[in-house]
């Protein structure tokens, strides 16, 4: 029995479509997980692990997601009864199950600080990979956004996270359009919604100074190039 394998891992599907609850409870422990300094959005690709909390006096079916041995929050109260349903049909000997998670968010300025958003890549179907040793993942930061990079044609690509894990919620033109105002320091851009209403999804930012030099008084013509997960290339165009 000694010999067989104790650790169950979920394949990475690239996704990243499930967000786990109570982040807010939990502020403390993913900012020293995510270590983005301020005036920088997190980006952290990690590992979850997934706690049965059957002490929890709010719900008996909850699961702790743990990050680098610290709570971050909790599965959500529906799929938390799905996940013990199915970690119930698994061996005994399993000791663990682990999942690929992502930290975003979490942006502090002078004035506020925003939430951490933490996503896990639970597959559609639940299959499970059993693993006969622990999963080693190295933690990857990388808090703040990519340079621009010149292209061929004129144009400017970074690599970009998407901020939904459901691409149907983009507008199938994968248009990204640049705002801001003179309060801001920075050009933000934004990946058009599904109805191509109001600002959309922030996938880009570049301060005022940085966007002059590339792109003067502009506008630019941006388009998100999907990939099979969760990263995408920003493609920005300078007007003719």
């Amino acid at each position: 029995m000694s010999d067989l394998p104790r650790y169950a891992h979920w394949s990475s599907a690239g996704t990243f479509k499930m967000t786990i609850a109570g982040t807010s409870h939990y502020r403390g422990a993913i900012a020293a997980i995510a270590q983005n300094p301020i005036n920088t959005h997190a980006l952290v690709i990690c590992l979850g692990y997934l706690v049965p909390d059957d002490q929890n006096p709010h719900d008996p079916n909850a699961v702790r997601v743990v990050i680098e041995g610290q709570t971050v929050g909790h599965l959500s109260a529906s799929f938390a009864q799905t996940y013990r349903s199915y970690l119930s049909h698994l061996p005994e000997r399993i000791e663990h199950v682990s999942v690929a998670a992502v930290i975003t968010n979490g942006l502090r300025t002078k004035d506020r600080a925003y939430e951490y958003t933490i996503e896990i890549d639970f597959p559609d179907d639940l299959g499970i990979g059993i693993l006969t040793e622990p999963m080693e993942h190295e933690i990857i930061r990388v808090n703040g956004y990519s340079a621009l990079q010149p292209d061929a044609d004129g144009s400017y690509s970074a690599k970009v996270w998407v901020p939904t894990g459901d691409f149907d919620e983009l507008h199938k033109s994968r248009a990204v359009e640049e705002w801001t105002t003179d309060a801001w320091e920075t050009v933000n851009f934004y990946a058009c919604n599904r109805q191509n209403i109001g600002l959309g999804l922030k996938v880009y930012e570049l301060t005022k100074a940085e966007y002059a030099a590339l792109f003067k008084d502009g506008p630019t013509t941006g388009v998100l190039v999907l990939r099979k997960n969760r990263f995408a290339t920003l493609r920005l165009t300078p007007a003719t």
